[in-house]
């Protein structure tokens, strides 16, 4: 399914769905259950190719560099010379983007395709390529860069756009959405020729007006929103048609992609005038940027770097360039630059078992019509090496694909069997035992979990591991040994916003609820567009409802409210906020009963340090609130409500507080 794109590139925004199958933990805190969930959003490019051979005919090379790992079927010297572009176009990017002091040392997978018709096995059929931050397999742990054929420019632009987010992410990860989305296409089309750098290229056609459909073809000026419009946008405004599929050609839903459109490229001509249009404004846009790093408020920010420009001056000059965009007429900004010395490569011919764990990920993307294949490339992968961790976690998500979990499981015990020391092999095998069920006992599976889970806590080098390990102590009411884990996992990849939601969610469960609001406001934003987008959000306004509810509860006390106890009003947005947990667990009991729907009835009883002393659900009564769904039986799904609730933290009182609090449930319509 191919959801909203934005401006003329409307499939430069791709979800893959693989095959579901039963599990427990829906909220996915890893990428090898990630393989047989959803993919994240991937952002694709259209361009043309050429045609070639079938699977594996072609020897495939691994090159790896400084900050890429490139596997590749196009020839060892092409390879190669893949592999020192992108380093080539990492160091522009660092030097004129985001010159910092210390690099920050992103990793990105690469698999490039010989040929077009290799690359469409898996990518989408319009697309030079697309770029994820998951891509399934514990090999590819880190964003991953598809591509075939080299690096042509329509790939060149969405990689860099997607590098750009994440030096921002490193740099200055709480900047609005509009600045995050404006830079990465601003740097998209940074061009270098005879020692010289140019910025602020659009590829984007203008036109004057405010109508999409009469020609000539362009982006309408008058459509875009104003810059005081654009600088106050939330993240779902901003990605207004992220919801909507590319299938669907309705009215409403052609709106929702032109607004998203405009968004986008109101955001980049508000970083051209800044970033192009005077020496002043550039210094102004480098110290605001200064200032929020150093972790201002966008307004405050904004105020003292700007000091003496309005943004309605800001809204006339912009609507000015505009004018001239549409007349063709742009500005750009050339500046020397020669970047020295070669990239440093090591390169090696891949192993029949690495070409075959490659191609089968690959593969097992696009689902049921390749699952076949997929399967062939993991049974080859096992037989020619049957200790390779790689070759039988790829087995197990075939089994996982067609449903059968027994098979899935005794893959990822031959794996971790054969390789007990080996931190991806352990990974699989924590993964496996707290996502799914039918396949062993709980208790099994929790001794399981929490022996790997203490055993690597301290050992793993993975930030994905450490995220999923602090996901786990949270989930398990250890939120406080969760926190370092996951701020390490943070530290070492900032473009993480799961990282950022499992930190928000800790802090939470240890009653910050202020760092919480900041740690799930920079999960929105790092988030972006993608497949989590939705529910970050969620999280994050029943976090700032809490902390609102606690903030008035001081300022403006309720005069029914006894001043030794909770706040009613605080009381039910803590409750409140346990939402989007909760409703993991009626997402996961659905897998077993789609037409489940109804209340769950909680009685929590807090102490006076705020946590829950207690907790049950009653059946309805005369306790319990009037609710019109019927009662949840599900014994299942109503202790994960309860283990979900237990995990809370109310603030502190001299007295303690009891309350019954209705969770319903309704399946979509």
């Amino acid at each position: 399914m191919v959801v909203a794109g934005r401006s003329n590139k409307v499939l430069q925004t791709v979800c893959i769905l693989i095959i579901a199958v039963a599990m427990r933990g829906l909220f996915v805190r890893s990428l090898f259950v990630a393989v047989v969930v959803l993919l994240t959003a991937c952002r694709v490019t259209s361009t043309g190719g050429m045609l070639g051979p079938a699977v594996g005919e072609q020897p495939w090379w691994y090159v790896r560099t400084k900050h890429f790992h490139v596997r590749s079927d196009t020839g060892r010297d092409e390879t190669a010379e893949i592999a020192a572009d992108l380093e080539r176009f990492y160091r522009l990017l660092f030097d004129l983007g985001f010159p910092m002091e210390k690099d920050p040392g992103f990793v990105t997978d690469v698999i490039v395709f010989r040929t077009k018709e290799a690359y469409q096995r898996i990518g989408p059929n319009t697309s030079a390529g697309f770029y994820q931050d998951e891509f399934g397999s514990l090999t590819f742990a880190r964003p991953t860069f598809v591509t075939f054929g080299g690096i042509s420019e329509a790939a060149r632009r969405t990689f860099i756009h997607e590098l750009t987010h994440r030096f921002v992410h490193y740099a200055v990860p709480q900047i609005p959405v509009w600045m995050n989305e404006g830079l990465a296409e601003y740097y998209e089309t940074i061009e270098v020729d005879n020692g010289k750098a140019t910025l602020g290229r659009t590829f984007q056609p203008f036109k004057r007006g405010e109508s999409w459909t009469m020609t000539p073809y362009g982006i309408p000026i008058d459509a875009l929103p104003s810059v005081a419009d654009i600088m106050a946008m939330s993240p779902k405004e901003f990605y207004a048609g992220r919801s909507v599929s590319f299938d669907d050609d309705s009215s409403k839903a052609r709106d929702l992609r032109n607004k998203q459109v405009a968004n986008y490229q109101s955001a980049w001509s508000l970083i051209h005038l800044l970033k192009n249009s005077s020496p002043d404004y550039a210094d102004r846009f480098e110290k605001w940027l200064q200032r929020l790093a150093a972790g201002e408020p966008v307004s405050t920010s904004f105020d003292a770097a700007f000091s003496g420009i309005s943004v309605e001056k800001l809204q006339a000059e912009r609507a000015a360039m505009l004018d001239k965009l549409a007349l063709r007429d742009i500005q750009l900004l050339r500046t020397d630059y020669k970047l020295e010395g070669e990239p440093a490569l090591e390169s090696r011919a891949m192993r029949p078992a690495e070409v075959s764990a490659t191609w089968g990920w690959a593969l097992l993307e696009k689902g049921k019509s390749e699952l076949a294949a997929a399967e062939q490339q993991a049974r080859a992968a096992v037989e020619s090496e049957p200790n390779s961790v790689e070759a039988h976690h790829l087995l197990a998500a075939v089994h996982l694909a067609k449903k059968d979990a027994t098979a899935a499981q005794q893959e990822i015990d031959k794996a971790y069997t054969q390789n007990p020391n080996d931190e991806a092999a352990a990974y699989g095998k924590f993964i496996f035992a707290t996502q799914f069920r039918g396949t062993n006992d709980a208790a099994a599976r929790g001794e399981t979990a929490e022996r790997i889970a203490t055993e690597w806590a301290t050992r793993t080098t993975r930030p994905d591991m450490l995220n999923s390990l602090a996901w786990y102590f949270t989930k398990h009411r250890q939120a406080a040994k969760a926190l370092p884990m996951v701020q390490r996992a943070v530290q070492m990849e900032p473009s993480c916003a799961v990282c950022f939601d499992t930190l928000a969610v800790a802090l939470f469960r240890t009653g910050d609820y202020r760092a919480a609001v900041s740690a799930q406001t920079l999960a929105v934003a790092v988030e972006g567009e993608g497949s989590n987008a939705t529910s970050f959000q969620q999280r994050l306004d029943v976090y700032q409802a809490v902390q609102s509810a606690v903030v008035l509860a001081k300022k403006r006390p309720d005069p029914n409210d006894s001043p030794d106890l909770i706040p009613k009003a605080v009381l039910a947005a803590v409750m409140n906020a346990a939402g989007p947990d909760v409703d993991e667990c009626y997402q996961i009991a659905r897998l077993q009963n789609k037409d489940l729907e109804g209340s769950v009835f909680v009685q929590v009883v807090v102490d006076s340090a705020g946590k829950v002393a207690e907790v049950k659900s009653p059946a309805p009564g005369a306790d319990t609130p009037p609710s019109s769904l019927p009662h949840i039986t599900d014994p299942e799904m109503t202790q994960c409500v309860l283990s979900e609730v237990q995990s809370l933290h109310f603030p502190a009182a001299l007295q303690g507080a009891r309350l019954t609090f209705p969770f319903q449930f309704q399946k979509p319509k």
